[in-house]
């Protein structure tokens, strides 16, 4: 499990208790320092966390992923078996020969991935969980649909106000970082010296534009009248 210091402490709490051989990796840096490293956040667009600390992980090896077509628009492209960005042949003599050669044939990234659930609704999987016994992170039972990294780039507006409320170290170490940015990387961008503002409008997953017409623009009117 690649952790990425903005993980769920409830989800930690649960793989280690249910799923003590689970390695959990820790990352060479905290996505705040990486912020400050890349000069920006993570976001829709630009999401580079994933990269940093998700995708690196299993180069040269079967990969087993609990990803449903039924999440989301890009999940219902997926193939059950896949090979790093290539479909799978439909055999694995390929990887007979040379394997280390070929398994991380794309900058030592590629890797086997295997959906075994990639046609299950979300009833099928709860359905499961209870027919089996199977425990499952208390997050869900407070209304969680989906659970990962606190404040999620891919979250929505209103996740990412209740995270920051359930979670209010998130919150603060991200303002930080903003402040941060501010001060070393932003200078050439005037309308992101307020940490709040900048705070406000990451978190509101609309673009720059957007935002700047919705808050500042519309406050100015506002004032105007």
């Amino acid at each position: 499990m690649n952790l990425t210091s903005v993980d769920p402490p409830e989800v930690i709490r649960f793989v280690k208790k249910n799923y003590p051989d689970v390695e959990l990796i820790k990352p060479r840096m905290s996505i705040y320092e990486m912020a400050k490293k890349k000069g920006c956040l993570p976001t829709r667009l630009v999401r580079w966390c994933c990269e940093e600390f998700k995708e690196m992980s299993g180069a040269g090896k079967v990969t087993l992923i609990g990803i449903r077509k039924s999440e989301s628009t890009n999940r219902k492209k997926r193939n059950e078996i896949e090979t790093g960005d290539r479909k799978f042949s439909g055999t694995f003599d390929q990887w007979s020969e040379h394997q280390e050669k070929m398994v991380t044939c794309v900058g030592g990234k590629d890797k086997i991935l295997v959906s075994p659930i990639l046609y299950w609704t979300e009833k099928d999987v709860w359905d499961y969980l209870k027919r089996m016994h199977i425990p499952y992170c208390e997050l869900y039972d407070k209304g969680y649909k989906r659970i990962g990294c606190i404040m999620c780039p891919m979250s929505n507006y209103k996740q990412n106000v209740r995270e920051m409320k359930n979670f209010p170290h998130v919150g603060k170490n991200w303002r930080k970082t903003i402040e941060w940015l501010i001060e070393n990387k932003w200078k050439d961008k005037p309308l992101l010296q307020d940490p709040d503002m900048a705070l406000k409008w990451w978190i509101s997953k609309k673009s720059f534009k957007e935002f700047y017409a919705d808050e500042v623009m519309q406050q100015k009117l506002e004032f105007k009248d």
